[in-house]
């Protein structure tokens, strides 16, 4: 399935879901990357896409529903990309869907993630995500193309999870998903994506 320039609209089962990619808002507004997440520098990413996707259905009782929900999808790259030496630092941004006290919204944030192909492991920040900041490191799964760790900030923390994308020696782009929740004050909880290239 190619989302590059459209969306994708499908109703099965009593659920009607819509997914469209960033690049389509794009498409029809050149300035929607400053009007809508200013202060954001996006990744200029060729291997992979993200945008928003969105569910209104009913199965039995049950009512689901949600909107503006992050995805982030691409070409993932081999094992054999993966190097065993060297480092790379791969710069984008991060997309999240925040509840914070009960206030609902989309925010975005500047991303950094460098990563010792040597040890395996990487440290990383997502800076000014809805005013927040957050710090986190990871560790490179032996034998594949993805990596995992913590994320942490001001009385808050989570975990994310991703992939490398792309051609290169290290791959060209890395990507993945986050989840944060508060663990003291007031409800807050973001749940996300985040991409880079090198």
């Amino acid at each position: 399935m190619t989302l590059r320039n459209g969306t994708v609209a499908t109703t099965s089962g009593g659920n009607s879901q819509l997914l469209f990619p960033w690049s389509a808002v794009r498409a029809g507004n050149p300035n929607a990357d400053a009007q809508y997440f200013p202060g954001v520098t996006q990744c200029s990413c060729r291997y992979t896409q993200w945008g928003f996707w969105s569910v209104d259905g009913t199965r039995g009782t049950d009512t689901d529903y949600g909107s503006l929900n992050p995805w982030v999808a691409g070409q993932l790259a081999s094992v054999g990309q993966i190097p065993t030496v060297g480092t790379a630092t791969y710069s984008g941004h991060a997309m999240a869907s925040v509840n914070n006290a009960g206030a609902v919204y989309v925010a975005g944030g500047n991303l950094s993630h460098t990563v010792n192909f040597a040890t395996g492991t990487g440290t990383g920040s997502i800076a000014n995500l809805g005013g927040r900041s957050y710090n986190f490191a990871s560790a490179l799964a032996a034998g594949s193309v993805n990596f995992s760790g913590s994320i942490t900030g001001t009385n808050a923390a989570g975990s994310l999870r991703g992939s490398f994308y792309g051609p290169g020696t290290p791959p060209a782009e890395m990507a993945g998903q986050f989840g944060i929740a508060a663990t003291a004050g007031p409800a807050y909880a973001a749940n996300g994506i985040f991409l880079g290239s090198r």
